[in-house]
């Protein structure tokens, strides 16, 4: 122990047979450790965060309406069903990354 006083963090280029460590702090005692607990830890969200969910909600609905709309109108114009349901999806898809 009498070396642990004059530990120095380096890298070195001994052999493995010759390596020997002293093992002072673990967890979060040691400064990865503060680190890992202080991002781990829940915040909460901010505003612009709350703000962004709320529009991708928003975006979502849209495209489910617009959807439902264009799948509708061509039922009603007689068009083959699965045609009427992918062109529907292509077009809400198509809106939606405007």
């Amino acid at each position: 122990m009498r070396r642990a006083r004059k530990l120095r963090v380096h890298g070195n280029n001994r052999p493995p047979r010759f390596r020997l460590a002293v093992v002072v702090q673990t967890g979060t005692r040691t400064a990865f450790g503060r680190i890992a607990t202080g991002v781990t830890d829940n915040q909460g969200q901010s505003a612009f965060e709350v703000g962004l969910a709320k529009f991708s909600r928003f975006l979502f609905l849209v495209a489910a309406l617009l959807t439902i709309f264009i799948f509708a109108v061509n039922i009603i114009l007689s068009r083959p069903l699965i045609e009427a349901l992918l062109f529907s999806l292509a077009i809400a898809v198509v809106s939606r990354l405007r």
